[in-house]
């Protein structure tokens, strides 16, 4: 039996993101010093990225405002490894946390 992830538009894709290669200097590392606050990094459009989280907090993203619950896309729990595409046209993901003090880091995936 295969066993596959999907993302939000149902195309298959690798479960195992911790095992795919970070694209070199592609890291950034994602603050909240506050909770309940809508924080942005750039991207770059139609790329894969994973994203880890410290042992604080839940770190939510989406692609507006996050401090709308309809926009939370995602969302990440400390110690997990979560993949996520960044749509195209897209190059600013927000982010925000329940907690202050939260930390993630998300770098780049090299799918080839």
């Amino acid at each position: 039996m295969d066993n596959y992830s999907s993302n939000k538009a149902g195309l298959r894709i690798n479960p195992a993101t911790e095992t795919h290669r970070r694209v070199a200097a592609s890291g950034q590392k994602l603050t909240c010093t506050a909770a309940d606050t809508d924080y942005t990094v750039t991207v770059v459009a139609e790329t894969r990225y994973a994203i880890t989280v410290d042992a604080i907090g839940v770190i939510w993203l989406g692609i507006a405002d996050i401090t709308i619950d309809a926009n939370i896309i995602r969302s990440v729990g400390p110690g997990r490894i979560l993949g996520i595409e960044i749509p195209v046209g897209v190059t600013t993901l927000h982010y925000g946390s329940d907690s202050a003090g939260a930390i993630g880091r998300l770098a780049r995936i090299d799918d080839t």
